[in-house]
């Protein structure tokens, strides 16, 4: 069941974040960092978002939006990828 999901669900927003990636590298647009374990994180940095929203969000003290989580660590994940 974990590899369908992986599969399904994840894998095709991995592969795209990595052509992106790359294409950004080589264009030095970012700093050089590795496709594969930058779009694997990054991945899984929005996947937690939404389990933590949708399974676990009633055992959670605190409860935040989606939209405000991402614009929480998507601008900080991306700076760290600047040149």
């Amino acid at each position: 069941m974990a590899r369908q999901v992986f599969t399904v669900v994840r894998l095709p927003y991995i592969n795209l974040l990595i052509g992106e990636l790359k294409r950004l590298r080589e264009k030095k647009l970012i700093r050089d960092v590795n496709p594969v374990i930058t779009a694997r994180c990054f991945i899984g940095m929005v996947m937690d978002c939404a389990v933590s929203k949708n399974l676990w969000g009633k055992m959670q003290a605190e409860r935040f939006q989606i939209e405000e989580v991402l614009k929480n660590n998507v601008p900080i994940f991306a700076r760290g990828l600047r040149e």
